[in-house]
């Protein structure tokens, strides 16, 4: 069973998901502004590495979010 905190309308899994996605794109915006700085090649191998990771966790999400895990029972009922 998944737990929902509150009134939430997704569960702790599934926050985090999201949660951990938006860190991987804002670590790929940074890592962009920060090799247009100094050109560094660093920088564009941390960009490729944030990538694969941003699309497994999108993955990720799009299949528990497919499979209504994930999804309270409430908003079940306003989507669908």
């Amino acid at each position: 069973m998944t737990q929902s905190v509150g009134d939430s309308p997704v569960d702790n899994g599934t926050y985090n998901l999201l949660q951990a996605l938006v860190s991987k794109l804002e670590a790929i915006e940074a890592y962009g502004r920060y090799q247009q700085d100094d050109g560094g090649q660093i920088f564009g191998q941390l960009i490729s590495q944030e990538r694969q990771q941003a699309e497994q966790l999108l993955t990720a999400l799009r299949q528990r979010l497919g499979s209504g895990v994930g999804i309270s029972e409430r908003e079940k009922t306003l989507v669908g």
